[in-house]
């Protein structure tokens, strides 16, 4: 949260200004604001204002909702406070304020009603209820980023509202009168579209006259030549010299203002008054690409922030009238094409420095580079050269996978995985429907039967429970029981036919079905483990462990089986169906990853068909 700028509550007016305006308006230009006036009658307010609650209060006075009887309206009465008396400063400073305001009839002004004294004796006057919010409330809400604020008050909006306030002051500037303490809290935003100006406590007058101003270091009057505002806003030569400045202060004030509902961020900070006036004496950089590069502003936008914000007042706008002629130009989709170019080409530079440093395996600088290359094609949208930048940094990949990347593929690896695990446990839980064939056989040894089927259903149930974990380690910890329990399996199963016929068979599928799967790690072990599953059961024949499976005798080999008998026609039948499961089964598997390897090259493909149309010849 930004800290919000301390401000001036009690302040008098300051003297005479130099205007830079003409010394006599011509017959056709409205009067200037007259200050002085006849005596005010007392009237019987306490019987036609009806108090409700106070809404507000400040140095001068409170600010009081109330029921106009006369007319049956609610009305705002701004009521002089306490030491108010006749003859004070502070009366005839708050007397001013209301004859000045209720003399600027502008739409963005706040009318003003009424002007009387109370029973009491105090000063009051009378004007239109204003609902809405400030635009320090709103850029508050919108720093906080509250999302009903952001659908509501879009940057359109908020400069529409700013082109408001600058003809509002234009039209009070040539009426005379400086507004010097123009800053977000004195904006208001109306529920109906209404723009109002607020707090003409502070303005001053070309009406010849001179007060005492009020020092906002120690509030006491210290004569001519004070500070008058509020610190973050007010012009550098407002801070110096009040009874010097014209119109171009409240054209800082304004700039200052723009600055911060553009960028979220005041152009002055610092944590005292000290700091904010030392600050503005200095001069603030008001370039949002600089201040807050992710805010995205346009050009046209940066340069009136600038101009307005100028250290020099001969260098800012010269009128209120002249910044919303920019903003209006902005808004109507008027852009500075030259200025557009030459900012796309100094980001082009940088993104061309920051590729080359990207294609060095600085993978960060990749990122700058992206984001220079989006900025200058903002732009520039016909710009060639970030286009082709862009082509380099595309045809190259980063040496090093971003994190981004990295999560995104973790989770399709785990996707693939858990499909892969679910079609093997299909595979494995689908065993069962071979016992009748190996029945119409006949059963010598239900031990080594139950030894062959027994771990391939086990298989089955982990792969199912693999597919179902949401855990990378548990669900290849499950994989992993399952390919063991799957090749051993295998191992059993030479018992039916000898260990060259279906147990390879069977090995092998598993092994090529294994090595699928996304994690490269376990792949040698799984290699190795179909291999051992292959070569066991002829080895434990070999030494002795186990009666040979086969028998060569004048060139014939005849097959001892263990497991089964081998009647001609149940044992062809028993060949064909597992051949043709080992073969299918294995062969559906890997076309559905063959189809997503398809997809991904032709994906590469497509993309590397955009890049050859990217960047014209």
């Amino acid at each position: 949260m930004v800290d919000k700028p301390p401000k001036v509550e009690d302040a008098a007016v300051a003297p005479t200004l130099i205007d830079s305006g003409p010394t006599a308006p011509a017959s056709s230009s409205p009067h200037f604001v007259e200050t002085i006036a006849s005596s005010i009658e007392e009237r019987d307010s306490a019987s036609r204002y009806e108090m409700r609650s106070v809404i507000g209060r400040g140095g001068m006075g409170e600010v009081r909702l109330c029921r106009d009887a006369r007319i049956g309206r609610e009305v705002a009465l701004k009521v002089v406070r306490d030491g108010g008396g006749p003859g004070t400063d502070l009366r005839s400073r708050f007397l001013r304020e209301a004859r000045v305001q209720g003399q600027l009839e502008h739409p963005a002004v706040v009318p003003v009603y009424d002007l009387g004294v109370g029973p009491d004796g105090a000063e009051y006057f009378t004007m239109k209820r204003v609902r809405g919010a400030s635009l320090a409330e709103i850029l508050e809400r919108l720093r906080r980023e509250h999302e009903e604020t952001r659908r509501e008050y879009s940057q359109h909006k908020i400069l529409s509202a700013l082109l408001q306030v600058c003809l509002a002051m234009d039209f009070a500037h040539r009426r005379g009168v400086i507004h010097r303490d123009l800053k977000p809290a004195n904006v208001m935003l109306g529920d109906f579209g209404e723009v109002y100006v607020l707090d003409w406590g502070l303005a001053r007058v070309l009406d010849g006259h001179t007060t005492a101003s009020i020092d906002v270091r120690t509030s006491r009057p210290t004569g001519q030549g004070t500070i008058l505002g509020t610190p973050g806003y007010m012009a550098p030569e407002q801070a110096m010299s009040p009874e010097s400045i014209d119109g171009r202060a409240d054209v800082y004030a304004l700039g200052s203002m723009l600055f911060e509902a553009l960028t979220l961020l005041p152009l002055h900070v610092a944590s005292t008054l000290e700091g904010l006036v030392a600050s503005t004496l200095r001069g603030a950089d008001a370039r949002a690409s600089v201040r807050a590069p992710e805010r995205d502003i346009a050009p046209e936008l940066e340069a009136a922030c600038v101009r307005a914000t100028a250290l020099d007042p001969g260098r800012r706008y010269a009128s209120a009238r002249d910044l919303a002629v920019a903003i209006e130009a902005y808004l109507e989709g008027d852009r500075d094409v030259a200025l557009r170019r030459r900012l796309a080409e100094e980001h082009t530079r940088v993104a061309d420095q920051e590729a080359d440093s990207a294609l060095s395996g600085e993978d960060e600088a990749r990122t700058r580079a992206l984001r220079e290359i989006g900025r200058s094609l903002a732009l520039d949208p016909t710009g060639v050269a970030p286009l082709r930048t862009l082509a380099r940094l595309l045809a190259e990949p980063p040496r090093t996978v971003p994190r981004e990347v990295a999560a995104e593929a973790a989770v399709a690896d785990a996707e693939r995985h858990r499909f892969g695990a679910r079609v093997g446990s299909y595979a494995f839980l689908s065993f069962p429907i071979y016992l009748p064939f190996y029945f119409w056989m006949g059963v010598r040894d239900w031990r080594l039967l139950i030894a062959a089927f027994g771990p391939f259903l086990a298989a089955g149930f982990a792969l199912l429970a693999a597919s179902a974990a949401m855990d990378d380690r548990t669900r290849s910890a499950r994989t992993s029981i399952a390919f063991w329990l799957a090749l051993l399996g295998a191992a059993c199963s030479a018992g039916m036919f000898g260990p060259f016929v279906i147990a390879p068979t069977l090995a092998a599928a598993l092994t090529f079905s294994f090595c699928m799967l996304p994690d490269r790690r376990r792949r040698a072990w799984t290699i190795a483990g179909g291999a051992l599953a292959i070569a066991a059961p002829i080895l434990v024949e070999w030494s002795g462990a186990l009666a040979p499976s086969y028998v060569f005798e004048s060139g014939s080999l005849t097959i001892l089986p263990r497991t089964n008998e081998i009647p001609r026609a149940a044992t062809f039948a028993t060949l064909l169906v597992v051949s043709l499961a080992s073969g299918v089964i294995p062969a559906v598997f890997l076309g559905r990853v063959r189809d997503q390897l398809t997809d991904a090259e032709r994906d590469v493909l497509l993309q590397k068909w955009q890049l050859r149309r990217l960047v014209p010849e």
